[in-house]
């Protein structure tokens, strides 16, 4: 269905809010916003969407304050990455850019008070980035097997494999909606994400070192309003390559 619409010609670009409330063992420690906007095609320019993501936390681990705050950004085309992430940890900065090339290799430089440091990966070895799971566009590519994530929470790699894909219907503050639910296990951590038939992320937990993070949805977003749509000219219909 989002191919569909982002093939399409609209006046302006539809969005959706998202707003996460993030508690540690039961207790609130914070929040990350979601700002999801969807471009049309326009002449030589591809259809996207645009994720804005900010996140502030404070918590207490092991008798130790924990201040964090990230405000991301990426654009996601069917075959490109680039992103921004601004990450402050104890009000100690860095940031992470990076972009996905046309083989799906991606070059990041992570930038640290110390220098900048320039990093490659292969397609083998990163296949996406965290945000792209909050993107509509991508949750069909979350399933069984094995899938490397570069996280732009902290700048580090995760290695390993998606389990236990299962349709059910997922409850969000009282309110069940049919989804599909499944668990990504790496050495570094565990995550427990759940999306809508739309392909929204509406429920999500994070396992670290022993700590759990949960996300609760405050309430699912309406969908995107795209206005009075017309078929570009040039729309005729699914034609097959000749091969």
């Amino acid at each position: 269905m989002w191919m569909f619409l982002l093939g399409m010609a609209f006046a302006e670009n539809p969005k959706q809010f998202l707003v996460y409330d993030l508690t540690l063992a039961g207790e609130p420690v914070g929040h990350r916003t979601m700002t999801i906007s969807y471009t049309a095609p326009q002449g030589n320019i591809v259809g996207s969407r645009q994720i804005e993501s900010m996140t502030e936390i404070e918590m207490i681990v092991a008798g130790q304050k924990i201040s964090y705050q990230q405000h991301a950004t990426a654009t996601f085309t069917n075959n490109k990455t680039r992103f921004v992430s601004i990450v402050a940890v104890n009000d100690k900065r860095f940031e992470l850019q990076g972009k996905s090339l046309s083989n799906q290799s991606w070059v990041i430089h992570e930038i640290m008070p110390s220098g900048v440091l320039k990093k490659e990966w292969g397609a083998d070895e990163v296949q996406a980035i965290s945000l792209a799971l909050f993107d509509p566009g991508q949750a069909h590519r979350w399933k069984e097997g094995r899938q490397s994530f570069y996280h732009l929470e902290m700048g580090d790699v995760w290695s390993g494999e998606w389990h236990s894909s299962n349709e059910t219907s997922i409850s969000n503050n009282g309110q069940s909606i049919f989804g599909r639910e499944i668990r990504y296990h790496a050495n570094e951590g565990d995550l427990e994400m759940a999306w809508s038939t739309e392909g929204v992320l509406i429920d999500w937990q994070v396992q670290v070192m022993g700590l759990t993070l949960d996300a609760n949805l405050r309430n699912l977003p309406a969908m995107p309003n795209f206005g009075e749509i017309n078929v570009q000219r040039s729309f005729s219909g699914v034609q097959e390559e000749k091969l």
